[in-house]
């Protein structure tokens, strides 16, 4: 099956680089029974970023974020209690290459393929924008910033004749900007920005940072990512509903041309038992051929085993992540809008649930 995807998308400074760094800091050791790895180049690349995180104190021990015009790929491989799942691409791509529409067509139509072909669209908005007493200030502060973004997701429906897939919001620097949120403040703000998406879509709003106090004393507490792993967890989560449904469809399809091989082979092998004595004499007693067929009957009969083995996998792990998320979601580590309204259960859609079931 083919490598998943997912995209990134944020301005300079709002924190794309470093939930990168602190998802692969969480998830290398295992969050759940699963890990990601990646080849030794970016592992290598992303050690020296924690360890320098680690090791020093103040603003400069975070890495550089991404240039305005700078597309990074990063290639993880996703395993389960040790079990190879899948590798995925993460795309990140800054804010500032919205703008390549006029200077690059490619690179433009690049990022609305990555989008379009994405088991999620994740949108960063950067905290410390949000750290201020009223409302006014964070959805100004915000704005000024976002409006390019905003702009384009919005209107990707218009511009590509394709829908968004599920969009995740990541609010970055929870721990600086978490004081300053009212209730509900977060839902406004991208509400406010993001209508088009808020209104119609599916949508996701999580918080997260490298630590609780980690921006005390100077920047010089310890890394201790807070809900880090949430939003690759609803991604994830996406991308094996979506293999679970594209799988169905497929072990259907197949599993109709093996049980027709059956049948078929099943008729032949009852033809030749009927042969009387001088179509026998003629003709031989079918020996080979009965070989032939009950070979392919069995072939037939092991490809619908493992087709259905293959489903009960990803379906497994789609319920695990889903469970995971639920505890995660009645801890307030995200919030659900779908259709513009808030949710308040993280549940798998019952249509999704009896199609998978059947």
């Amino acid at each position: 099956m083919e490598d998943a995807r997912f995209t990134a998308l944020g301005l300079s400074g709002s924190g794309k680089t470093c939930y990168v760094l602190g998802m692969y800091y969480e998830m290398c050791m295992g969050v759940r029974g699963f890990t990601i790895s990646t080849h030794n180049s970016t592992s290598a690349k992303l050690d020296r970023w924690m360890d320098k995180i680690d090791d020093e104190t103040g603003p400069d021990r975070f890495p550089a974020g991404t240039d305005t015009t700078t597309l990074e790929d990063y290639c993880f491989n996703l395993s389960s209690k040790g079990e190879y799942i899948m590798t995925f691409d993460w795309l990140d791509y800054a804010g500032g290459m919205l703008q390549s529409k006029e200077e690059s067509s490619e690179v433009f139509t690049e990022i609305q393929n990555s989008i379009w072909q994405s088991a999620a669209l994740y949108v960063f908005i950067d905290g410390e924008d949000l750290c201020y007493e009223e409302y006014e200030d964070k959805l100004r502060k915000v704005k000024r910033k976002a409006r390019k973004i905003s702009n384009y997701i919005n209107n990707f429906n218009v511009d590509t004749n394709k829908n968004l897939p599920p969009v995740v919001f990541v609010i970055t620097k929870s721990d600086l900007c978490g004081s300053y949120l009212k209730q509900g403040e977060a839902e406004q703000i991208i509400h406010d920005l993001f209508s088009g998406v808020y209104d119609s879509g599916l949508t996701y709003i999580s918080m997260v940072s490298l630590g609780r106090e980690l921006a005390d004393d100077d920047y010089s507490g310890d890394v201790e990512p807070v809900n880090i792993q949430t939003p690759f967890f609803i991604g994830i989560y996406h991308e094996f509903l979506k293999r679970c449904i594209s799988l169905k469809y497929d072990i259907m399809q197949a599993d109709e041309k093996n049980r027709g091989v059956i049948t078929e082979m099943q008729r032949a092998n009852d033809k030749i038992a009927s042969r009387n004595l001088w179509t026998r004499f003629w003709e031989g007693d079918g020996e080979f051929e009965r070989q032939y067929n009950n070979e392919s009957i069995e072939e037939a009969r092991k490809n619908i085993e493992s087709n259905k083995a293959l489903l009960s996998k990803y379906k497994r792990l789609m319920r695990t992540v889903m469970n995971e998320l639920q505890k995660q979601h009645a801890r307030g580590g995200f919030s659900i809008i779908q259709n513009g309204r808030v949710v308040d259960d993280f549940d798998e859609p019952q249509e999704v649930t009896s199609f998978l079931d059947d």
